[in-house]
């Protein structure tokens, strides 16, 4: 991978404004990304009862080596999170115009088998733990 595309993934994902229960963008985009990498991605059906305007994101991709990752995080952005404007200084990544997703850096860091969730309104406490049944 080019650690240029890496970086300009990640800047252009933290532009993306995605609240807790306004992450519809994100995860259209995420799922986008993954879909291009050769996961399956599904919703699942937690949109309803969370309030938000999507499900959680869970992408799958099937591999041949024994074991498997799984890797959790969250669309959601701390506010902050309109305007943001991330800006690479001497090698860090910063926000000039406010929160940045800790966690959208994690679509990259394992490769298969693995699996992806990436849940909707998790600053709203415990949502996505109730929800991740269906």
């Amino acid at each position: 991978m080019k650690p240029d595309r890496l970086l300009d993934l990640f800047c252009e994902l933290a532009r993306i404004e995605s609240p807790s229960r306004r992450e519809a963008l994100m995860a259209k985009r995420c799922k986008a990304e993954l879909e291009g990498l050769g996961f399956t991605v599904r919703f699942d059906d937690s949109a309803e009862r969370t309030g938000s305007d999507t499900g959680n994101l869970i992408a799958f991709r099937a591999g041949s080596a024994a074991g498997a990752v799984a890797l959790c995080g969250h669309m959601d952005t701390v506010r902050p999170c309109k305007g943001i404007e991330p800006v690479v200084e001497d090698g860090v990544i910063r926000s000039a115009g406010g929160g940045v997703p800790s966690s959208l850096p994690t679509i990259r860091l394992a490769w298969p088998p693995s699996s992806r969730v990436f849940a909707a309104s998790s600053k709203q406490g415990r949502r996505f733990r109730m929800c991740m049944s269906s």
